[in-house]
């Protein structure tokens, strides 16, 4: 990067550091696909020394892009497997993206996505206003051989997916209309479900899975939203149990209670079934849904 893209790669004040190191412990994503009685005491953990990096490595307004999956996560999401005892929920940050910026001291725009590095994290970079994604100078896409490689049939299987991606023609003003605010303000609606993406099944690699829906708002319950539609990022299981919102049907009623989805960090990196495409509609967490008889 910093001898083929020297305009991208432009180096700030060296205050990316290294600033711990760990030992953690997983038995890995395969002897859990493998589903045997007692894992635990048939395979042995794999052991790893991480070194974590400090917290200033990731930025919106950088000009260089990472895109990637659970390869890019794996040592930063505690979701897949390495998590702190006893901090459960704790970012790593050790993981492909945070040394990467190490290595060019200057924080990356990432988007990664578990099990979504072939067509979901174009689609996510693809929503982007216009004039932000040309503003960009590189962009680095994290891929798995086992993607490029795989049948069409033994990729379908593995639920991945190489799809057409449409690029959102509307620039910051025309966006901006639409768009949820990135504070933790909640709204509640009463709303029609007009389509929603499908359910990906938990048997997959993954513990948790999201999917987006597109609703009607008939009604503003309580909040503030000047909107005739919105775009509902949903549970479709967590820890292996489906969540009610998988079942929703296309033309039920939902009262919901919505979060700006930009202030739920924590649940960007995870695998996101994303079948539904529209670029001028605000995207929110459906944080509880109930429905309406």
């Amino acid at each position: 990067v910093k001898k083929n893209f020297p305009k991208a790669a432009q180096p700030s004040f060296r205050d990316i550091r290294i600033v711990d190191g760990i030992n953690q412990r997983s038995s890995g994503d395969l002897v859990k696909l493998l589903d045997v009685h007692d894992p635990e005491n048939t395979f042995d953990d794999e052991q790893e020394f991480l070194r974590v990096v400090s917290d200033n490595t990731q930025s919106k307004d950088s000009s260089i892009v990472l895109l990637g999956d659970s390869f890019v996560n794996v040592y930063d999401d505690p979701t897949l497997g390495f998590a702190i005892e006893g901090k459960p929920k704790q970012r790593l940050n050790a993981g492909f993206a945070q040394h990467l910026s190490f290595a060019l001291q200057q924080p990356l725009d990432v988007i990664a996505m578990n099990g979504m590095g072939s067509t979901g994290v174009r689609r996510e970079f693809a929503k982007r206003p216009d004039d932000e994604v040309r503003a960009k100078k590189l962009v680095v896409w994290v891929i798995a051989a086992r993607d490029l490689l795989l049948s069409k049939t033994a990729a379908a299987h593995a639920n991945i997916e190489w799809g057409t991606v449409a690029f959102n023609p509307n620039g910051h003003h025309e966006a901006a209309a639409t768009q949820a605010p990135a504070t933790e303000e909640r709204v509640v609606i009463e709303a029609k479900l007009v389509e929603k993406s499908k359910n990906q099944s938990p048997d997959s690699p993954y513990r948790n899975a999201l999917h987006t829906a597109l609703y009607d708002v008939e009604k503003v319950v309580s909040g503030n939203l000047d909107a005739k539609q919105v775009l509902g990022v949903q549970w479709t299981f967590q820890e292996k149990q489906m969540a009610p919102t998988a079942s929703f049907t296309v033309g039920g009623r939902y009262r919901l209670t919505l979060v700006p989805w930009e202030a739920k960090k924590e649940l960007h990196t995870l695998n996101r079934e994303e079948g539904v495409l529209v670029f001028d509609v605000g995207q929110w967490f459906v944080e509880k849904a109930e429905t309406i008889k």
